[in-house]
C-alpha cells in the first residue's frame, strides 16, 4: 500500500497526536495552512475519509484551499492517488475533501454526519453560532477539528473559543514564522521594515498577537466603555416583559435581527441573529424557537416593496406571522443618521454577553473606509460583513421606544409554508 512520507516542521507534530481538535495560531509565514494540509492528505491516503475544509465567508471555490491542496499534491507526489475535480478532490480509496463556506452552508452542515476530519482556515473570521453548530456536527467516533488562524481581535468569537478558553482534549499551538524552517526569505525585508516603522502592526502580522482595536474604528471606545461599566454581562430575556425585534434584510448580504427589551427602564440587547441566503421562513422559525413575546418589529424601509423571489413582500408575511404584534417599516434614513443615533444611545444599552458575542464581535470590526490614494480613512464605513449587524442595531437605535408598561401573553404564531 502507497504510504506518502512527508515533511513538517516540528512545531506541528502535535498533529500526529490524537486529539478532539488542533489549533495553530499565529502569525504569517508559519506554514499552518501548509502543515495542516500536508497533513489531511497523508490521513486521507492511509483511511478512506470524508474531510471537510470551511471557512466562514466562501463564496466560490476560488477562495477555499482547494488550490493550495492541489498544488501540494503536485509537490508530495500524491497525483497518483488523488483526483484534483472542479469543487472536490477524490482519493482512489473513496476519501473526499470538500469545501464549504460556513457561514452561507450552515444548515447543510448540520446534515452531515460522516465527518472525519474538519479543517477551519482562516477560523478568526468564524462567528459564534457557525462554531456552536459546527462543535455537535462532527461527531463521527474519533472525528478531529484543525483550526488554522491569525488573530484578529482579542474578544473576537473564534479567540475566545479557540485559543484563550477552548474546548477539552484541544491542543493549542501558537506558531510564528520562527517556527518555520522553509520561512520564505522574499519576506525578510518586507516583515524587517514593518517590525521596525509599525512595531504594533508586526507584532499582530507577523508574532500572532491580537490588535488592541481595527484601524478606523467607529464603536471601539463605546464597547470598551461598556465592558468597563459593567453594561455587558448577564442579562437575559425576561418573560415579564415585551421584546422588540429590529431586522436589516438582506440576500446575498445578510439579514441581521436585534432583540431588545426594557427591563425596569433598562434597555437591554438580549439576542441576535443572523444568515443569509434564507427566506422569510427561516426568520420567522428563528423567532419563533426562541419563545419571546414580541410586541413590535421593525423592518427596514423598503420591506413593503414585491421581491422576486417571493409572492407576497416581507411586510405581509411577518403580520401574518405575528398577529398579535405591531409589524412596520421604519423610515428610511441616510447612514450617517444610524451612525448618529447609533452613537448617541450606545451608552445607554446592556448587552447579554452570552448571546450577543457575534453582535459585538461586528460592531468592534465596523470601520471606516480606507481611501486607496492617500492610505488614510475616510468618512463612509466600509462595507463588509460586520455592515449588516451594525444597520441593525442602527435601525434600533432610530426606532428605540420604551413600552408605556409590561406586557406579558402568550406568544402566538400562524405560520405555515410562507414563502
Amino acid at each position: 500500500m502507497y504510504k506518502p512520507k512527508i515533511q513538517l516542521p516540528a512545531a506541528f507534530s502535535d498533529l500526529y497526536t490524537p486529539a478532539r481538535g488542533h489549533v495553530y495560531h499565529g502569525g504569517r509565514d508559519s506554514a499552518k495552512s501548509e502543515s495542516v494540509g500536508r497533513f489531511l492528505l497523508m490521513k486521507g491516503v492511509e483511511n478512506s475519509e470524508h474531510i471537510v475544509c470551511g471557512r466562514e465567508f466562501q463564496s466560490s471555490i476560488k477562495e477555499s484551499v482547494h488550490s493550495m491542496l492541489a498544488t501540494l499534491i503536485e509537490k508530495e507526489n500524491m497525483s497518483s492517488h488523488y483526483i484534483v475535480k472542479e469543487t472536490e478532490i477524490v482519493g482512489e480509496n473513496g476519501t473526499v475533501f470538500s469545501f464549504v463556506g460556513i457561514r452561507r452552508n450552515i444548515n447543510n452542515i448540520k446534515s452531515m454526519h460522516n465527518i472525519k476530519r474538519f479543517w477551519g482556515e482562516e477560523a478568526q473570521t468564524f462567528s459564534q453560532h457557525s462554531l456552536d453548530v459546527l462543535f455537535p456536527t462532527v461527531r463521527m467516533e474519533g472525528s478531529e477539528f484543525y483550526f488554522t488562524m491569525n488573530a484578529d481581535l482579542e474578544e473576537d468569537p473564534a479567540y475566545q473559543m479557540l485559543v484563550v478558553n477552548p474546548p477539552p482534549d484541544f491542543i493549542v499551538r501558537k506558531v510564528n514564522y520562527t517556527d518555520n524552517p522553509f520561512a520564505s526569505e522574499v519576506l525578510v525585508p518586507q516583515r524587517e521594515k514593518m517590525r521596525l516603522e509599525d512595531p504594533e502592526k508586526f507584532r499582530n502580522v507577523y508574532l500572532g498577537f491580537p490588535r488592541q482595536a481595527v484601524e478606523g474604528a467607529i464603536f471601539a471606545q463605546a464597547l470598551q466603555k461598556a465592558m468597563d461599566e459593567g453594561r455587558i454581562g448577564e442579562f437575559p430575556y425576561d418573560s415579564r416583559y415585551p421584546v422588540s425585534v429590529f431586522m436589516d434584510i438582506g440576500w446575498a448580504d445578510n439579514t441581521s435581527l436585534c432583540f431588545l427589551q426594557f427591563v425596569n427602564h433598562q434597555a437591554r440587547v438580549i439576542d441576535c441573529y443572523q444568515s443569509q441566503f434564507q427566506k422569510t421562513p427561516h426568520y420567522i422559525q428563528i423567532m419563533n424557537d426562541k419563545k419571546y413575546i414580541y410586541n413590535k418589529i421593525c423592518l427596514p424601509h423598503d420591506a413593503e416593496n414585491e421581491h422576486a423571489n417571493a409572492d407576497r413582500t416581507w411586510m405581509q408575511i411577518f403580520r401574518q406571522a405575528f398577529p398579535n404584534t405591531t409589524v412596520y417599516s421604519g423610515k428610511r434614513q441616510a447612514i450617517e443618521l444610524r451612525l448618529e443615533a447609533t452613537k448617541n444611545m450606545f451608552d445607554t444599552l446592556h448587552f447579554n454577553k452570552k448571546t450577543t458575542t457575534d453582535l459585538r464581535s461586528a460592531l468592534a470590526h465596523y470601520h471606516y473606509a480606507t481611501d486607496p490614494n492617500t492610505g488614510k480613512s475616510t468618512r463612509e464605513p466600509f462595507h463588509g460583513p460586520e455592515s449588516n449587524y451594525s444597520d441593525s442595531l442602527g435601525y434600533m437605535c432610530l426606532e428605540m421606544k420604551e413600552p408605556s408598561k409590561p406586557i406579558v401573553r402568550k406568544k402566538t404564531s400562524i405560520y405555515s409554508g410562507m414563502a
